[in-house]
């Protein structure tokens, strides 16, 4: 894959058109004597895969559709020839102490699988999951070939490369030496005589592995971590949906075709501008990006093909790289000035590509974020294309459309310069993150760049067109001219005043007023401010403890025609002289405890005046209008010192107003009065408590405790509380979801900051249908201007909560740095237009004419400029994005830090100080200041003693919680600090220490993080990648783990929880970390059996008793030449590795037998056919096997034809389980894993104390989750008991519609297919037995022990699930099939917590438990392919009529191939016959399609057969 140059398919095989780099030292053959370190580029991606091995993320295919005759046989032999060529194609990894190393396989004997398929539909569907299927790149092969036979003459051709093999490059390669083969052999009869290869792949891994040290090295790194300094770590594209945790390879794509004359004028464009293709397309594409992502720093990575030396051109590989192009958008330059950029940019960018992208990656981006693709989030390449193709003789090959694509980038745009000079591309998107219409706007944007650029090339940036269609102008707001009656707060607050005279307003702990009471009170104190010279529109301040004098004191300045000014009891003296001073308050009403605050105000009114007694009861008559003031808010200011938002009352009354009118007013409405009266939330919350409900203020020592706040809630019967999330989040932390806590709530009203919608929250609405959650927004500047009521069910919330749609006579505009609007779902500056904008800054013209400005492009006559970013969501909604500045909100609170960089800097101990927010490890922000100290002596007191000095200046919310000593602040070119550089505060900045483990676990972890990362000492909260850890230091400390502690820790855990501390918690709640580990015994002789063998005992009385026990599935169909010399030595080899095979019972012991050679029985078949085989095959599987003296495993070959044979595999259960059986497959098909345990050593493992006393825990559980429990009786055609067990079998397979939608609603949960197939299980049994708790026993592999995974053993455990499909959430009705999925989720998570304990133990130890007459599995089916050399193989499904074992009544067992669920269904026709089985089984498809319809519909398991 090359951005530049022919593309591979025009070079000649094994040489180059022109000679690359020759100055470089001779390139040696490795050693093979010595390891076989991988590459750089194979290291990275083998790391990738341990993170995830099922992800196809790393999948190359190559889909043809060749017409004409081919000859099968030579095709798989050039491709044969080819594999034999070239050792990349047949190499596999091992880890040496988490380093991968190469080991080159012989050459495979038969590449080439060959199938059928009915159309090109069925083809379609099957190279749709050949391409799709994960590689093992331990055991390979890592090339798949599957020919498709769709008709004569008529065939796809499917090959799929991992990535670690191959790159773009080597399929170019690959086809012409397919081709070159095909001919030769077609023609001669013997391969093509192709250059000879000088060196392989492994050769070149040495090569690099030499050049990449020491001061070449360094040099390289060097040049990129200056050219990356200070790039954004993701390109932050708007997304339909969040970004999942771990980054999905799923992907669509969006063609791109522009006109051939827009083609024509790009090629123009870049010979006028001295530019490639490439880097005109780059410009255009960068511009785009930075629009949508909100930045001019935009890091766009592409492929180069890094073959620098002629030695490499003709070798099959993976060479490619990847560069990081960095684009500076900034000064609005023109687009021609941005070409010149990106010459200069890409130029000096490709002199220095040599240095793999895993390098540049541990040291740009050491802090692995496995939800992005670290460095470069989007890729562009241009490739070039010509009319030479490698053809393959006597057909013609085109191009066979997949329909499936996968990516490992958020953007992947491929473009193609044909050889007329047409443009084509093909845009790749994550479907995790987008919906192809944004893509498909996205495109259309790009190519109207392209457009006005190539015209008018000087045009600067901001002014080139961001679409071919006109924007949007505005955000409908929900009613823009709605008449207010009032205008005035004074007017309003009257009016309700006199509805309700004897109600309740306000009470706090001490004292209660009803509306009369607050009236008269506040009339009163208005006539006292008036005689005193306060005047309409004056500032009056008011200084009170929260209580009823407050909210009389504002209602009062109010009446007075003032506007109140908030002073805050608690901010420290100098933040109150200085709002004095400059809001050069003349008057002050303020409890007595304060008035010394005020000696300098003429005018201070208190509470208790006694000249209050002899104003009037009336309020004084004055004129208002709309913009007379009512309040002034000082916030916080960017200048350094606070400023005063002047809004007048008809900001506030349409603000109410239409909370009114949207929210409504419940009966006996009680507001909390939480929020400090100098934030402007307090003024919603005060001001619409009073129209007509009860502001009930809380004691301090219940609003600064969550769970005492949670008790007074319920005490005093509140129905409403604003507060921020912060506040929020701590509230419901400590409320029980399932108790009757808040239970008089009815809103919960957010506002500050963004909504979090975690959990809790979640479970919280969940079980209080009546709460509703409202999501406001506004600055102080405007008031509150949207706002977004959550839907009542929770299980329907989006990830995210909006802020919504404009209130009423409100405008909303999302502009662009030039004030032009933004095309929708793009971010913009949030712009507000209406009657809730301020004045503006009290005496600060300059800043007032700033922020509030013409609307221009909008029409509007004025509007505010927020700066924040928002974009507008596909239904109307905005979506919140954050600050453009500095500026930010901690706990609802908006902050500036040049205020508190101010009082810093006028210490003279300060040099420079800069200050930030920061996020603890619970995502919790914080202020951090960090300050760069003068010459002298300080002491180590510093810190702590600025921290104190900043607490006596400023509130408390402005102190930031770290103070940090550095030499130096970070810098950005420009010279601006770089706040993104600055480090993260030590746990204690003021201290910093290392935290001492205080368990086994974390002493382990911590040193295991010394060694591997070569630090002195290591705490328990230090984080690893912080240390210095990259990606693969994180497989040694994992190995490690596994090693010492018994766990079997996933690599992604140790991106989970970084620290010791998290790392040793993850490994105890991991189960298997809290026991010891399985180790090798040298013990011979009879063990005990396993508590899975137990099982038998349990349901058969002796182990004995079910000589014909087997697991299933059974049978191969092999067509070609069989070798059975091979495939008994297979056998014997399998059976002496694996003690079960080989094992014999007596009584509760097990003896193991000697190794012997095992040949597979072969067995006639009367007529030869398929059918007889069939039956065969049945009466082989009742055939009993030996339980005494074994072996366990028996293979019978039943004779088709003379290369045609069917191959049963039969393994009793006492020896294995399903995912023995799975072990065997692969076994049989060459791959033989280390053993470093045996089954026996687990036998005696299960005996060590510490399990057995585990496993009484597990059963402690299991003993919780029964009380009570029964079983499912479904109705049956005779009663129990009347009858022997009549076992039946047949095979049920879901219809296609059914599995799409079990699978749609699978997706749609976050659940698996088990789970959601279960579901509908459950309630269909449910609903037949006439109960709502079912019952259904399930098994589980019970593997999750290290040294268990290639032991072919039984461990299954049959589990008993206890489902609740009973009433919804709210109590009502049946739940929601959502809600039914959450039960079973819950019930499955418990069950794999506790497998230890099979039901049967569980039955055995207490009889009176009920029996479980219903199971069900659904697992995947064979994830290994049988692959026997020289021959073809497919499944032999074998169902047996009649079943001598049978388990309950009626027993579902499942399988999932990925393309259809299918499997046998175990019935008791004496009680259950076909008809009601069938009609059960019917019931539960339409259930799955009746809950993909619509998930939230209350499902039942009675929903008609359709």
């Amino acid at each position: 894959m090359t951005s530049h140059g022919k593309r591979p398919g025009t070079l000649r095989l094994g040489g180059s058109p022109k000679k690359r780099n020759s100055t470089n030292r001779e390139i040696v053959a490795a050693d093979r004597a010595e390891p076989l370190l991988a590459s750089f580029a194979q290291r990275r991606i083998w790391f990738l895969q341990q993170l995830d091995p099922d992800s196809n993320a790393y999948n190359l295919p190559l889909v043809r559709r060749l017409r004409g005759p081919l000859d099968p046989a030579l095709l798989e032999r050039a491709l044969t020839l080819v594999v034999a060529r070239h050792e990349a194609l047949r190499t596999v990894f091992d880890a040496a102490d988490g380093e991968p190393v190469q080991r080159v396989l012989p050459v495979p004997s038969r590449i080439l699988r060959h199938t059928r398929a009915d159309g090109e539909q069925g083809a379609a569907r099957l190279v749709h999951d050949e391409i799709a299927a994960p590689f093992d790149l331990s055991t390979g092969p890592l090339i798949r070939a599957l020919l498709i036979r769709v008709g004569d003459d008529d065939h796809v051709l499917a090959v799929t490369v991992h990535h670690v093999a191959a790159d773009g490059w080597s399929f170019g390669l690959l086809q012409l030496e397919l081709a070159a083969h095909c001919t030769a052999l077609r023609d001669t009869s013997r391969p093509a005589v192709l250059p000879p290869l000088p060196l392989q792949y492994a050769d070149f891994a040495a090569w690099e592995r030499r050049e990449l040290t020491g001061a070449g090295l360094e040099q390289r790194l060097a040049y990129w971590r200056d050219r990356l300094s200070g790039a954004p770590a993701v390109l932050k594209l708007p997304t339909d949906r969040p970004r999942p945790p771990v980054a999905d390879a799923d992907a669509g794509m969006v063609e791109w075709r522009p006109p051939a004359e827009l083609a024509a004028a790009v090629h123009r464009l870049g010979r006028d501008a001295g530019t490639s293709t490439f880097m005109t397309l780059l410009s255009a594409f960068q511009l785009v990006l930075a629009r949508h992502s909100g930045t001019r720093d935009v890091l766009v990575g592409t492929p180069v093909a890094n073959r620098t030396r002629t030695e490499f051109e003709g070798l099959i590989g993976m060479f490619v790289n990847t560069l990081a192009l960095r684009g500076d958008l900034s000064g609005d330059p023109s687009f021609r000035e941005l070409l010149d950029r990106c010459r200069a940019t890409a130029t000096d960018a490709f002199a220095h590509a040599d240095l793999p992208f895993e390098n540049l990656i541990e040291v740009v981006a050491p802090d692995r974020d496995l939800s992005v693709n670290p460095v470069v989030q989007v890729l562009l390449q241009v490739l070039r294309r010509d009319a030479t193709t490698a053809a393959l003789p006597g057909v013609t090959a085109e191009p066979f459309g997949t329909g499936r694509w996968f990516t490992r980038f958020d953007l992947e745009f491929h473009v193609y310069e044909e050889a007329d000079g047409a443009l084509t591309g093909e845009l790749r998107y994550s479907r995790a993150l987008f919906d192809e219409e944004r893509i498909t706007r996205l495109l259309d944007e790009f190519t109207a760049v392209l457009r006005a650029a190539a015209a008018a090339p000087d045009t600067r940036l901001s002014q080139l067109p961001g679409d071919d269609a006109t924007p949007t102008p505005a955000i409908p707001s929900n009613d823009t001219a709605r008449e207010l009656p009032v205008d005035t707060l004074p007017e309003l607050l009257a009016g309700y005043a006199a509805r309700t005279p004897d109600a309740v307003a306000v009470t706090d702990p001490r004292t209660s007023l009803t509306y009369a009471d607050l009236d008269r009170r506040a009339n009163r104190l208005a006539h006292l401010l008036r005689a005193r010279g306060t005047t309409t529109g004056d500032l009056v301040g008011i200084c009170a403890d929260r209580g009823v004098d407050l909210v009389v004191g504002i209602v009062g300045i109010l009446k007075a025609g003032a506007a109140y000014v908030p002073l805050d009891p608690e901010h420290p003296p100098e933040r109150t002289a200085f709002v004095l001073a400059d809001a050069q308050l003349t008057a002050v009403v303020a409890h007595e405890a304060y008035r010394h605050r005020f000696s300098d105000v003429p005018h201070v009114v208190t509470p208790d005046d006694p000249d209050l007694d002899r104003q009037p009861d009336t309020a004084p008559h004055l004129t208002l209008d709309r913009d007379s003031l009512a309040y002034a808010i000082y916030t916080s200011g960017s200048t350094g010192k606070p400023k005063a938002v002047l809004m007048p009352g008809v900001s506030a009354v349409n603000l109410l107003l239409w909370q009114e009118r949207t929210m409504g007013r419940e009966p006996a409405s009680r507001t909390v009065q939480f929020v400090t009266a100098t934030f402007d939330y307090s003024v919603q919350e005060i001001f619409s408590a009073l129209l007509g409900g009860t502001l009930v203020i809380p004691p301090d020592e219940a609003r600064f405790d969550p769970p005492g706040l949670a008790r007074w809630m319920d005490e005093q019967a509140i129905t409403r509380i604003y507060a921020p999330t912060a506040v929020l989040r701590a509230l419901v932390e400590h409320v029980d979801p399932h108790s009757d806590q808040l239970s008089a709530l009815r809103h919960l009203c957010q506002g500050g900051e963004a909504l979090t919608l975690d959990a809790r929250l979640r479970e919280l609405c969940r079980h209080r249908p009546h709460l509703r959650v409202h999501n406001h927004y506004g600055p102080a500047e405007s008031q509150l201007i949207t706002g977004y009521t959550l839907p009542a069910d929770p299980d329907t919330w989006p990830a995210a909560a909006p802020i919504g749609p404009p209130i009423d006579n409100t405008r909303i505009h999302l502009l662009d740095d030039a004030l032009r609007p933004v095309p929708d779902g793009m971010p913009g500056q949030l712009c507000v237009a209406g009657v809730g904008l301020a004045r503006g800054y009290l005496a600060r013209p300059e800043l007032t004419a700033e922020r509030w400005v013409p609307g221009g492009a909008t029409g509007e006559e004025r509007m505010y400029l927020t700066g924040d970013l928002a974009r507008r969501a596909p239904g109307g909604d905005l979506d919140f994005l954050g600050r453009i500045d500095d500026q930010v909100k901690i706990r609802g609170i908006r902050i500036e830090p040049g205020e508190i960089e101010n009082v810093l800097a006028e210490d003279a101990r300060v040099a420079h100080a800069a200050v930030s927010v920061r996020e603890d490890p619970r995502g919790e922000k914080f202020l951090a200041a960090y300050v760069v100290p003068t010459a002298g002596p300080h002491g180590d007191g510093l810190a702590a003693s600025l921290r104190e000095g900043l607490a006596d200046r400023l509130p408390a919310y402005l102190v930031p919680s770290a103070v940090v000593i550095v030499d130096a602040l970070p810098r950005t070119t420009s010279g601006k600090v770089d706040r993104r550089a600055l480090p993260d505060p030590a746990p204690d900045s003021a201290a910093p220490r290392k935290v001492a483990p205080r368990n086994h676990a974390e002493r382990v972890v911590c040193r295991i993080f010394q060694d591997v990362l070569g630090v002195p000492r290591v705490g328990i909260d230090d984080e690893f990648f912080a240390l210095g850890g990259h990606s693969l230091l994180a497989t040694r400390v994992v190995s490690r783990i596994r090693a010492e502690l018994g766990a079997d820790v996933a690599l992604r855990t140790l991106f989970d929880a970084r620290t010791p501390a998290a790392l040793a918690r993850a490994v105890d709640e991991a189960g298997p970390a809290a026991l010891p580990p399985i180790l090798p015994s040298p013990c011979a002789g009879p063990t005990p059996i396993t508590a899975a063998q137990e099982q038998m005992l349990h349901s058969h009385g002796s182990l004995l008793a079910a000589p014909s026990y087997t697991v299933a599935p059974y049978g191969f169909r092999l067509r070609g030449p069989l070798d059975r010399d091979a495939l008994d030595a297979a056998l014997t080899r399998i059976t002496a590795r694996h003690e079960p095979l080989r094992t014999g019972f007596r009584g509760r012991e097990q003896i193991v037998g000697p190794p012997v050679a095992v040949r597979a029985e072969v067995v006639d078949v009367p007529s030869g056919d398929v059918g007889a085989a069939a039956r065969v095959a049945r009466e082989e599987l009742a055939r009993p096997f030996d339980l005494v003296a074994g072996p366990l495993l028996r293979a019978v070959l039943l004779p088709l034809g003379t290369e045609d044979h069917v191959l049963l595999l039969m393994l009793h259960h006492l020896a294995g389980d399903g995912w023995s059986f799975d072990l065997l497959v692969r076994e049989l098909s060459g791959a033989s894993p280390d053993l470093p345990v045996s089954y026996p050593d687990v036998a005696r493992w299960e005996r060590i104390p510490a399990v057995v006393a585990a496993r009484e825990d597990d059963r402690a559980y299991w003993r919780r989750q029964f009380e009570g429990a029964g079983a499912p009786e479904l109705p049956t055609v005779r009663p129990r008991g009347t009858t022997a067990p009549d076992g039946r079998a047949f095979l049920w397979t879901f219809d296609d519609a059914t599995v799409a939608a079990a699978r749609r609603v699978a997706d749609a949960r976050n659940a698996t297919l088990h789970e959601t197939v279960l579901g509908a299980f459950a309630l269909v049994v449910a609903e037949a037995a006439d109960i709502d708790d079912v019952l259904v026993a399930t098994p589980f592999a019970d593997r999750g022990h290290a040294g268990t995974d290639h032991l072919i053993g039984f461990f299954a455990k049959v589990l008993a699930l206890r489902i609740d499909v009973g009433k919804g959430s709210g109590g009502g009705g049946t739940p929601s099939f959502a809600e039914v999925l959450r039960r079973v989720h819950t019930a499955m998570t418990g069950a794999h917590a506790h497998q230890s304990v099979p039901y049967s133990a569980m039955r055995a130890a207490d009889p009176a438990l009920p029996p479980t007459p219903v199971s069900f599995q659904l697992i995947s089916a064979l994830s290994t392919e049988l692959r026997l050399p020289g021959l073809r193989t497919e499944p032999f499904p074998v169902v047996a009529e009649t079943v001598d074992e049978i388990n309950g009544e009626l027993s579902v067992n499942l399988f999932d191939d990925g393309r259809t669920v299918s499997g046998a269904v175990v019935h008791d026709a004496a009680l259950l016959d076909r008809a009601t089985v069938d009609d059960l089984l019917t019931r539960v498809e339409s259930t799955l399609r009746a809950a993909a319809g619509d998930l939230t519909v209350r499902v039942t398991g009675q929903v008609g057969s359709e």
